[in-house]
């Protein structure tokens, strides 16, 4: 597979246990031929705030050992923090095996295997964007082979790379993203019955993208995610601050 490179050069704190050395020095090499600058550190006691704040993003490996070292949750809490700080995605967790994963991650995660290309491509969307850019929460599970699509809602005020079929035509796209970001049908209210219903628009540059068309090419633009939102109740039974808890509760996956 020939690399992906960033147009520009982003430089990536990349975090790890020593056991796992050689994942991150095989990552560090698969980055840094995508023109990535990359800066090594195992988990240790010495602090690098420095490092971390200067850096454009952080990646953490983690694997059976990452939780047996006591700096670990220093280490990506420091990254959760910076992100907050930052108002943008930052932090980014590439699992090595099937070791939980650390609280407030597992949306977030990559794994291991094409970790580079998804990373960079993530990157690179995030570039582009005015929006936090995400790689989508649930990791895919691909039948051939894949093309990146940057998906944003201005809606929910950020972008998921979703990894889609290479052959895309409006319903692969539209199933592809409902599976992706798990975008919810419909949300329970406040007294357990349901309180509103979803419906979604996918569309490029105004344009709509109909379930029927036969040929999308999402390497042309970005593809925005619009929301429609029904209240059962009425729009006026329910006060603001009721609204956006049932929003939340439907997308929290998906927020920043």
């Amino acid at each position: 597979m020939t690399p992906v490179p960033l147009d520009i050069h982003p430089k990536v704190f990349l975090s790890f246990a020593g056991k796992d050395r050689p994942h991150a020095d095989s990552l560090h090499e698969e980055l840094e031929s995508r023109n990535v600058t990359t800066f090594l550190n195992e988990l240790t006691e010495t602090p690098v705030p420095d490092a971390i704040a200067s850096s454009d993003y952080y990646v953490l490996l983690w694997s059976s050992h990452t939780p047996s070292r006591e700096w670990a949750t220093d280490s990506w809490t420091a990254g959760f923090a910076a992100e907050l700080t930052r108002r943008r995605a930052f932090l980014f967790v590439v699992r090595v095996d099937e070791e939980p994963l650390p609280l407030l991650t597992p949306r977030k995660h990559i794994d291991l295997v094409d970790a580079a290309d998804r990373l960079v491509t993530t990157w690179r969307a995030d570039r582009k964007s005015a929006l936090p850019v995400f790689p989508q929460p649930r990791p895919p599970v691909p039948d051939g082979p894949t093309v990146a699509v940057p998906v944003r809602s201005h809606d929910l005020g950020i972008t998921h790379v979703v990894m889609a079929p290479l052959h895309l035509t409006g319903e692969s796209l539209h199933r592809a993203v409902h599976s992706a970001l798990r975008l919810p049908e419909e949300q329970a209210g406040f007294d357990g019955q349901v309180g509103l219903r979803f419906s979604y628009r996918l569309s490029q540059q105004g344009t709509v993208i109909a379930p029927g068309e036969s040929t999308v090419d999402p390497r042309s633009d970005v593809v925005d995610l619009g929301i429609h939102v029904e209240w059962l109740a009425g729009d006026d039974a329910l006060d603001v601050d009721q609204k956006r808890l049932l929003l939340i509760a439907a997308f929290r996956h998906l927020l920043p």
